[in-house]
């Protein structure tokens, strides 16, 4: 059996990038390979990996790379996330080991090693330290000294992953939307990208293009569903919400995902007391979740600067017409120009407009149904083993 070795960030934080990482591990061990999994975090629990995303990987071909350095390292940087530098760190420590693996495939970004074979997903340029893609990572500030910190930041794991644009550039990448391939190209002009839509998996998908049976028993709440973190944008959804209410006083939101730290929950606690027309649930088990979310009318997206949009493809395969800012790669997640929106004023207003209208809400749903076709995760797991078994 062919042997592989899998670098990723860490798996301490449970996101999109983190279910793609054991699609990615099945796709591989379909193409022959034993996956050897390094990253810098706990040990991953493959059953709480099962029950968090639905996803079942044979635990005889995957094996976790673990040492007393991983071990320290994580210790170190207990509490933080760090996505970067434990990325980094992860790609200086894989030296020791990927001259004994047949492929080395990253599923978290640019892979700037010196290896013959070799195969990166990015989700976005990492090591990029331009202001636009430090926005499209997640940071963003008005104060120079923040700006320059986070470069820093940057070019410190720039130094520790040994990274060069022409060490990224000798691997073919995929990255998961078409904006995504874009913004690679820019960074690094000589790469051959392509983009696959990773879609998403769920148990339950609502195919129903009657909106009365599709809404027969759906209450006529928002649902939101992610990581609760800063740069989800969480507090937009609350904004509109609030000022949505006004006109439709029975309008309820719905927050499902668990904080990323305790300094944003309390931060989001102190913004919904006091508002029972707002609930969020937390730790529910996956067939919870869909069973709470398929009982909404509608979905929402907050966040700006995302690289695809998992969460939206979810909660339109669980029966919510959902709503995306028009920006990056979550604008690719629908085709109907009124469940985008580049403001909570255009948001406000567009939500409206279809709320109010049948042949809106049947058109959106039309959408909702196109989304569900074109992105799923047959057709792009089928791309990745076929692309490990024609090229590696």
């Amino acid at each position: 059996m062919k042997k592989c070795l899998l670098i990723h960030s860490s798996f301490n934080h449970l996101g999109g990038a983190e279910m793609l990482s054991f699609r990615l591990i099945n796709s591989l061990i379909k193409s022959g390979y034993k996956v050897y999994v390094l990253q810098i975090g706990k040990k991953i629990d493959l059953n709480e990996i099962s029950r968090w995303s639905g996803i079942d990987v044979n635990e005889k071909h995957i094996e976790q790379i673990n040492s007393c350095t991983i071990n320290l390292i994580d210790k170190i940087m207990a509490g933080r996330k760090l996505s970067l530098l434990r990325y980094a760190l992860a790609l200086r420590l894989s030296r020791l080991y990927n001259k004994r693996y047949d492929l080395v495939v990253s599923s978290f970004g640019e892979m700037p090693l010196e290896i013959h074979n070799g195969f990166q997903f990015i989700h976005a340029p990492l090591f990029s330290a331009s202001s636009d893609n430090l926005k499209y990572l997640g940071f963003s500030s008005d104060n120079i000294l923040k700006e320059i910190g986070r470069k820093f930041y940057v070019f410190l794991s720039r130094f520790i992953a040994g990274w060069s644009a022409s060490k990224v550039e000798k691997f073919f990448s995929i990255a998961n939307s078409k904006w995504s391939a874009e913004e690679i190209k820019k960074c690094y002009p000589n790469i051959e990208v392509d983009y696959s839509y990773i879609g998403a998996s769920t148990k339950k998908v609502f195919t129903e293009s009657n909106i009365d049976s599709l809404w027969l028993n759906r209450k006529n709440s928002v649902a939101i569903l992610g990581r609760v973190a800063k740069g989800k944008n969480i507090e937009l959804a609350i904004e509109f919400i609030e000022k949505m209410r006004i006109d439709i006083p029975d309008l309820h939101l719905s927050i499902f995902g668990s904080p990323e730290s305790e300094e944003y929950r309390l931060e989001i606690e102190n913004l919904i007391k006091g508002k029972p027309f707002i609930k969020w649930y937390i730790g529910l088990s996956r067939d919870e979740l869909e069973d709470k979310i398929s009982t909404h009318k509608w979905g929402l997206h907050c966040s700006i600067y995302e690289h695809y949009g998992l969460s939206a493809i979810e909660l339109q395969r669980l029966g919510c017409i959902t709503f995306v800012p028009n920006s990056c790669g979550q604008k690719e997640v629908t085709n109907n120009h009124l469940l985008k929106y580049s403001s909570l004023n255009e948001l406000l207003y567009n939500f409206k407009e279809i709320f109010h209208s049948p042949q809106l809400i049947n058109e959106a749903n039309i959408s909702r149904l196109e989304v569900i076709k074109n992105h799923t995760i047959d057709r792009h797991d089928e791309q990745m083993s076929k692309i490990f078994y024609e090229r590696y």
